[in-house]
């Protein structure tokens, strides 16, 4: 799995565009009646591959952001994704969940699967690919009970009182300074909202250095348990973003606040790694 990014500042690394790239025209999906899985179940390298060589899984993760995934898919509560790359094209699987009336979008194929819908779609420069065999294998993955069930990591910081965990990705990426595996969330409060990375790979001193040197000497130094961080506030269009950025080991912890630093997050993810 790989996802190439080109650093150009201190940024949080999220992916959510493709969630969004699906215009939305309600109408009934084809629906089917298969035995039924509780749990969401997505496909595995292997299982894509079969599908169609060629393509390389890069990222899994789930949105249950209702105000969000809502407005995306109307009456929906969570969204289940894959995204694939082949060459410049994009391949994206969803299992979205509806608590209620299932309507969809039928400009993109997609199926009823009791209270979800699954949907594949694909972007980029590409010559016409054949979507029809995706669908049928998330639909197998998910009757069969046989493919990858995305857990949150337990590093991560889960949802609290005054926190809400509105999703979370996990991906590896390629970019200048090496390769890692990405893990990621974004949380919102009444007065805050973070999107924190944790990056893990053996060239992590040297993607810290790459963090520490974009502040261009504007950042203040800390250290939490024994190991090093910096912080960094800087002026965004909606006020203040403050970035707290840490290395543990092989690990660089990367977090973002927009509005009132939670800080407790950051110390968190440190300790729990």
């Amino acid at each position: 799995m790989e996802k190439r990014i080109v650093y150009a500042a201190v940024v949080a690394v999220v992916v959510v565009a493709a969630v969004v790239a699906a215009g939305i025209y309600l109408t009934s999906p084809t629906r089917v009646t298969p035995g039924i899985s509780p749990q969401v179940y997505l496909p595995t390298q292997g299982q894509v591959s079969s599908v169609s060589p060629g393509w390389k899984v890069i990222s899994l993760a789930k949105f249950n952001y209702s105000q969000t995934v809502d407005q995306v898919f109307p009456g929906s509560d969570a969204v289940y994704q894959e995204v694939a790359e082949n060459g410049n094209s994009t391949l994206v699987i969803w299992v979205i969940h509806f608590p209620g009336k299932v309507e969809f979008n039928q400009s993109i194929p997609n199926l009823a699967y009791g209270r979800y819908v699954l949907a594949v779609n694909v972007t980029g420069n590409t010559t016409p690919v054949d979507l029809q065999p995706f669908l049928k294998e998330e639909q197998a993955v998910m009757t069969q009970r046989d493919g990858v069930v995305l857990s949150f990591p337990s590093f991560l910081y889960p949802q609290s009182k005054n926190l809400n965990l509105t999703s979370f990705e996990l991906s590896n990426i390629t970019t200048p300074y090496g390769n890692f595996t990405q893990s990621a969330e974004q949380l919102l409060g009444p007065t805050s909202a973070v999107q924190l990375s944790v990056f893990q790979g053996p060239n992590a001193t040297t993607l810290y250095s790459y963090f520490y040197g974009a502040t261009q000497g504007g950042a203040r130094n800390g250290t939490l348990d024994g190991f090093h961080y910096f912080n960094f506030t800087t002026q965004g269009l909606t006020g203040n973003v403050t970035y707290v950025v840490g290395q543990i080991n092989n690990n660089v912890v990367f977090v973002q606040f927009q509005g009132e630093p939670q800080f407790q997050v950051f110390e968190f993810v440190v300790r729990a790694l």
